[in-house]
């Protein structure tokens, strides 16, 4: 399945999982699902470059990689309609995939359970480690955590097969 991932995303934003952790976790998808990755690379700058990078090393490893750049929001939600799955942190592409049927993994981590797509039935899964830190988000604590181990220390294969329970009805 066609499965968009957000791209690599410096300066870090907290809502985002680290790129070294989405390279794990695309390498698993291609591995144990077939999957072809879509990376969303954002409008420019850092994060397209990071995004770059991340596509690049994952074509070097033998990934099949799609590098969109430059979507605006009527673009996006083209590609979110189009593709067979997406696993995002809690954000606004996860929540448009949700709106256009598209399976989701949500990865939970410092946002809070109300903010979860609207359409959480049967095409979302949402994943948490139910740290004691979490949700974290408007908190002292939001405020000055570098590491979201809410996000990065979500077991990749976990990832995989709630993503795969999503699909496979496709």
């Amino acid at each position: 399945p066609r499965t968009l991932l957000p791209g690599g995303l410096p300066p870090r934003r907290r809502r985002d999982p680290h790129p070294r952790w989405l390279a794990t976790l695309a390498r698993a998808l291609t591995r144990e699902l077939g999957a072809g990755i879509v990376l969303q690379a954002g409008l420019g700058g850092r994060e397209a470059a990071a995004s770059r990078r991340l596509a690049r090393g994952l074509r070097l490893r033998g990934a099949q990689v799609a590098l969109l750049e430059g979507l605006d929001l009527d673009a996006l939600g083209g590609v979110l309609s189009e593709v067979e799955g997406v696993v995002s942190a809690n954000t606004g592409p996860a929540h448009l995939a949700a709106a256009a049927g598209t399976p989701v993994v949500v990865l939970e981590g410092p946002s809070t359970s109300a903010a979860r797509p609207w359409r959480a039935a049967a095409t979302t899964a949402v994943l948490n480690l139910g740290l004691s830190c979490s949700p974290c988000r408007g908190t002292k604590h939001g405020r000055t955590c570098h590491v979201p181990r809410c996000l990065d220390g979500l077991p990749v294969g976990q990832v995989v097969s709630a993503l795969q329970v999503l699909v496979a009805p496709l």
